[in-house]
């Protein structure tokens, strides 16, 4: 990360020099609509949702998940040139907090995760997962430690959006962004913030309905994804992966899923899009669970995009896979 950045710097440095003396023979005829940069899908659906078409929303990731990923420079060349720029905060997206504190990105930022309670990360639990992971594949990934991954490791749990409660906060900060840039639209924004809020209350009371009495407690995931969600309505995540899915699980960690899943009579097993489902496949098989799809909306797939999906309607989609695990 920090060689992307500096590529970037001194291409910039090199480009003001050549072009300083230049002017647009445009500049000044035509306004172009504000660009807004988000960090990922979910915050790409609520800004599209309190935006409309007022403004460009570009998802920076594309179809990329939350873990793991990184800028490129022309990522970076197109996030300086942005008119606002809504992040997930330091524990989803470390990287943006590098690029921020160099002072590249110089228009409105918004970080979404403020005043959020933030649920803490269980680091002596991912240490255990990463140390049986790494004991079984020490010598393919003593690179994945190094300085430039420290940015993907935050203190709490990244995943804000899978609670529909953090998802009223967070598109009111958004709603408060676009109002600042853009405060000749800010009564539109402020609409449509009421408007898509009604629409998460009545999931959020949806949910709280029917998840608050079932017959099991636990549910078996690809990764810890769902401690939000958890807490909202009062049930347990049992993890294939930790918080942060660095990679594939150890031969004990399967072994001691297979275990948790037979003392907890699991009849399903979630996977989940942004994961290879064939460790999450071989536990079904194992236990005789079904296999379900649990979405963390860290990305849309094709064939969701083609089918018009967006966050209400998959997690609509999750709220009966998790009512359904639950009652078996």
């Amino acid at each position: 990360m920090k060689k992307i950045i500096l590529l970037f710097l001194i291409v910039t440095l090199t480009l003001s020099v050549g072009c300083g003396n230049k002017t647009s023979q445009n500049a000044g005829e035509n306004k172009e609509r504000l660009k807004v940069y988000v960090s990922n899908y979910p915050l790409y659906d609520f800004t599209n949702n309190i935006a409309k078409d007022s403004v460009d929303v570009i998802n920076i990731r594309q179809n990329s998940g939350v873990h793991g990923w990184e800028p490129s420079a022309k990522d970076i060349a197109n996030l300086k040139e942005g008119d606002l720029f809504i992040y997930g905060g330091e524990d989803a997206d470390g990287w943006a907090e590098e690029l921020i504190d160099n002072n590249i990105i110089k228009g409105k930022i918004v970080d979404v995760s403020s005043g959020i309670d933030l649920l803490e990360i269980d680091h002596d639990h991912e240490d255990n997962l990463d140390h049986d992971h790494e004991e079984d594949h020490k010598d393919n990934h003593d690179h994945d430690h190094g300085e430039d991954h420290d940015h993907d490791h935050g203190e709490h749990d990244p995943h804000i959006w899978l609670s529909l409660r953090n998802a009223q906060i967070i598109t009111s900060n958004i709603s408060k962004g676009l109002s600042e840039i853009d405060s000749n639209n800010k009564t539109l924004y402020e609409n449509n913030l009421k408007d898509y809020i009604n629409k998460l209350e009545s999931l959020d009371i949806e949910y709280t309905h029917k998840l608050s009495s079932t017959l099991n407690d636990s549910i078996i995931v690809s990764h810890e994804a769902y401690g939000y969600l958890s807490r909202d309505y009062n049930f347990k995540q049992v993890g294939i992966e930790g918080i942060l899915a660095e990679g594939e699980p150890s031969v004990s960690q399967i072994e001691n899923i297979i275990k948790v899943s037979k003392d907890l009579n699991v009849k399903t097993i979630f996977y989940e899009d942004t994961i290879s489902p064939k460790v999450a496949k071989l536990i079904a098989e194992e236990v005789g669970a079904k296999l379900e799809l649990l979405s963390p909306l860290e990305t849309l797939s094709a064939e969701q995009e083609s089918n018009g999906e967006d966050y209400i309607s998959i997690m609509k989609s999750n709220l009966e896979g998790i009512y359904k695990a639950l009652n078996e």
